[in-house]
């Protein structure tokens, strides 16, 4: 037994004595000898990477929440990551779908916000993940559902402002030889982007008459070139033994040189060929030369738009970037680089998995939250109607006619929003139209106050039913001020031409 013990202990010792010379050898291998320090002498990076390398074959990952090893190779992200496999395998829950309509909701008004700044068109790109459009090399445990996530968002989300991009790639990944995503990588690769780019233009070419387009030959295939393998066989430290391709799109090769700056500071990073640009963390200002438009986009995006950033340099004279992570946390730092760059388009390219962030619920400054799942249960104060304009009263009750191009209704009030509570105001109103939805700007008086002013208002979107609306979040409203009249007015006579009204009622929930 002794005997085993010490030769146990003298393979350990042997063993750990070893580690040092294997990265010294493998540090002369690789040219980094100068920079070896006793730290990484004692690093055991080269066995798991021998480890992962043999494992790899069979289709085992040692790091399976963040990697998934599937069918031929395919490489594939793991729950770490926006939990991204099990909500592929299950679904959308109802909680989720209520999500849904709150980032919806949120679009909605900043398109009418970009549009009040000068931004004529706002569009939001979604990108699927790589196990959508390729579920087939997945491992069976984590196909899909056959109620795929994009399909419930689709059915809950405006589809004239939010732009599915799964339709060009099913098509070609049925109909092209060569890959359109990366088979060790997270992303599409620039074929990919390119027919998502090329169908995102055609898309939105009868909004926007005013701009020119690359044209169609663009997207085609340039050249098959090797390149090191992605960011998932990096994980795995496998990236050296494992093949990968670049497929390069004409529009690569387009004539564009640009010059990347701060936009904080104004300092240039970059002028060159017009590359693929990672999503900055800080704003990126990127100025092309030869640009098919003169136009200024800020773009609001992920790593897939890495891909995508020559085809955006090669169209628009300016494009101002940001991950979409630092522009709405806080908030403020979009609106702040909205008015400061002065976008002609705002335009967002997102990934799948991070569709539903919270943050894609954050609103304008001057909207009011909505809150369509709950009802008051505090005390309640209902308003009294003091008069009502370009609106005509009709037989049925609270029923009115628009008859004008400034309807609104003014209601006597005495409460107030305090820090302490939630006040929240219900508004139920029904449309001829049930599906209408109806923008509508809330005034208030307070204290001292003899005149209605945009400082003493905000915007919502109202749908049929009950909407509640949080008083608390509605920015320029005073605490602890008496609240003595309201006015509704509605933005778009368009949206309805009957409404039926109810008294408002304040009160908490």
């Amino acid at each position: 037994m002794k005997k085993r013990t010490y030769l146990f202990i003298v393979i350990v010792i042997v063993g750990l004595l070893s580690v040092p010379l294997i990265n010294l050898v493998l540090s002369v291998e690789k040219q980094q000898r100068l920079h070896i320090n006793k730290s990484s002498l004692f690093n055991l990076d080269f066995a798991s990477q021998i480890l992962n390398q043999w494992l790899y074959q069979f289709g085992i990952s040692m790091d399976p929440s963040n990697i998934i090893i599937g069918y031929d190779g395919w490489l594939y992200l793991g729950n770490a990551h926006s939990n991204i496999q099990t909500v592929s395998r299950k679904g959308i829950t109802p909680s989720e779908v209520e999500e849904i309509r709150d980032i919806n909701y949120a679009s909605r008004e900043w398109e009418r916000w970009l549009k009040s700044q000068g931004v004529k068109l706002f569009k939001v790109m979604v990108a699927p993940n790589k196990g959508s459009v390729f579920p087939e090399h997945l491992p069976k445990w984590a196909t899909p559902a056959p109620q795929r996530v994009l399909d419930d968002y689709f059915g809950v989300v405006d589809n004239s402002r939010f732009i599915d991009l799964r339709k060009p790639l099913f098509h070609a990944k049925n109909s092209y030889k060569n890959p359109i995503y990366y088979q060790t990588d997270t992303h599409w690769n620039p074929l990919g982007a390119g027919l998502a780019f090329e169908y995102f233009v055609n898309t939105i070419r009868a909004e926007a008459p005013e701009l020119a387009w690359l044209p169609d030959n663009m997207y085609e295939v340039a050249e098959v070139v090797p390149r090191a393998a992605g960011d998932l066989a990096m994980f795995l430290r496998i990236e050296s033994s494992l093949p990968e391709t670049e497929v390069v799109i004409n529009a690569y090769h387009y004539p564009t040189t640009i010059t990347q700056y701060d936009f904080t500071s104004g300092e240039k990073v970059y002028n060159g060929a017009n590359t693929q640009l990672f999503a900055p963390h800080t704003p990126q200002k990127i100025v092309s030369d030869n640009a098919l438009n003169q136009a200024k986009v800020l773009w609001v995006r992920d790593s897939f738009g890495n891909a995508m950033s020559p085809l955006m340099a090669a169209t628009f004279s300016e494009t101002l970037q940001i991950h979409y992570a630092k522009a709405f946390e806080p908030s403020d730092v979009f609106v702040h680089l909205v008015s400061q760059f002065k976008p002609d388009y705002v335009f967002f390219t997102v990934v799948e998995r991070d569709v539903r962030q919270p943050l894609f619920a954050h609103l304008p400054p001057d909207s009011l939250a909505l809150d369509r799942t709950r009802t008051l249960s505090g005390p309640q104060e209902t308003l009294s109607l003091s008069g009502f304009h370009h609106l005509e009263k009709t037989p049925s009750p609270y029923e009115y006619q628009i008859n004008g191009e400034d309807p609104y209704w003014e209601f006597v009030s005495d409460f107030k929003v305090t820090e302490t509570s939630e006040s929240y105001m219900k508004v139920s109103f029904s449309c001829k139209n049930p599906n209408s939805e109806i923008p509508i700007q809330l005034f208030w008086l307070e204290d001292g106050m003899n005149h209605y002013s945009e400082e003493k208002s905000a915007h919502a979107t109202l749908i049929s039913g009950t909407n509640l609306i949080s008083l608390n979040q509605a920015r320029g409203l005073s605490r602890n001020k008496t609240i003595s009249k309201v006015r509704l007015d509605i933005n778009q006579q368009s949206a309805c031409q009957t409404i039926k009204l109810e008294p408002l009622v304040v009160g908490s929930k």
